[in-house]
């Protein structure tokens, strides 16, 4: 079975354009350290959420298209209303849908809510200088993650969202553009 780290293709589609301020700003300051621990204490942000009207954007001038579904800061799928359609009872159980607009069109970012189980048994730490500095090898326990589609890792820092195969083969079914699916779980590009 496999699994992929999720990155995004700039030069063929679109980026969506929400800085942290904005979203300080509409969610209210009070709640500065939720967004910020967010993604490795996995809380649950509707409580919070205010609707946000949003832009996609083109990040390397190429007038490249919208994607159906994509990233936000690594860790959150930004869907159109086709693809939430699509993939919304899949992950329902992965996460939660906060709701945006993209334009003039509704629109979901999905905050996914649930950690892969790593095998730490053939998961690698890489040490620099003798000091522990991030992963060199990572896996995740196929039992863990079979009926699964989409999970962050605990011991790869938060930092990027990962799916399954069944995930990939569900956007590769409907057409829904705009993900890369890297074998390489570590990579940064």
């Amino acid at each position: 079975m496999n699994v992929y780290q999720l990155k995004e293709l700039p030069e063929d589609y679109q980026e969506l354009q929400l800085d942290l301020d904005d979203l300080f700003d509409a969610v209210g300051e009070e709640h500065l350290m939720t967004i910020h621990f967010q993604r490795s204490r996995n809380t649950s942000l509707l409580p919070i959420w205010k609707p946000l009207e949003l832009e996609f954007t083109d990040v390397l001038g190429k007038n490249s298209k919208e994607p159906d579904v994509s990233l936000w800061a690594s860790t959150y799928l930004v869907l159109n209303l086709r693809a939430y359609e699509i993939l919304s009872d899949s992950l329902r159980h992965e996460g939660e849908f906060l709701p945006i607009t993209i334009g003039e069109k509704p629109g979901y970012i999905f905050n996914c809510l649930s950690f892969g189980q790593e095998d730490t048994a053939v998961c690698t730490i890489k040490y620099l200088d003798g000091i522990e500095d991030g992963l060199e090898t990572l896996y995740f326990d196929e039992d863990d993650v079979r009926d699964r589609l989409l999970f962050k890792s605990k011991m790869q820092g938060c930092q990027a969202l990962y799916a399954t195969e069944a995930f990939r083969d569900i956007c590769a079914k409907h057409q829904l553009h705009g993900l890369r699916f890297e074998e390489d779980l570590l990579g940064i590009f």
